[in-house]
């Protein structure tokens, strides 16, 4: 599912999408290696780790971006969900609510519904 312009959210399935799309960033949220022709992989293997890196983690999104360069967030669901709404939040200037709308109308079965589910994907430093 493509969030915005280049900025992709899937799972170890999409191979073929990251090679259509000559991804440049693979943010990998899974135990599954996943092999690139080109580009960078950052492996982020737990929700802790995610959120100690988040600032470096969006810098490398936002970088790659600006550059024309395809991301991909593939994985655990949570995490994946978790960086988009940072990234959305950070860059876009939207609310939480309104970056999980976002998410929502493009994947409604991505961001799960209940509150407290979004409350506890969401992390507490954006920053």
């Amino acid at each position: 599912m493509e969030l915005i312009p280049d900025l992709w959210i899937g799972d170890a399935n999409n191979s073929d999408l990251l090679k259509k799309k000559h991804a440049k960033l693979l943010i990998n949220c899974s135990s599954t290696s996943i092999e690139m022709l080109e580009g960078e992989t950052m492996l982020i293997s737990s929700k802790i780790e995610a959120n100690s890196r988040m600032s470096k983690i969006l810098e490398k999104i936002v970088d790659n971006l600006r550059k024309n360069r395809a991301v991909f967030l593939i994985g655990n669901q949570e995490i994946t969900v978790e960086i988009a709404i940072c990234f959305l939040m950070k860059y876009a200037k939207v609310q939480k609510e309104t970056a999980i709308s976002m998410i929502r109308s493009k994947a409604p079965n991505l961001v799960q519904t209940k509150s407290q589910n979004i409350s506890r994907i969401f992390p507490t430093n954006v920053s």
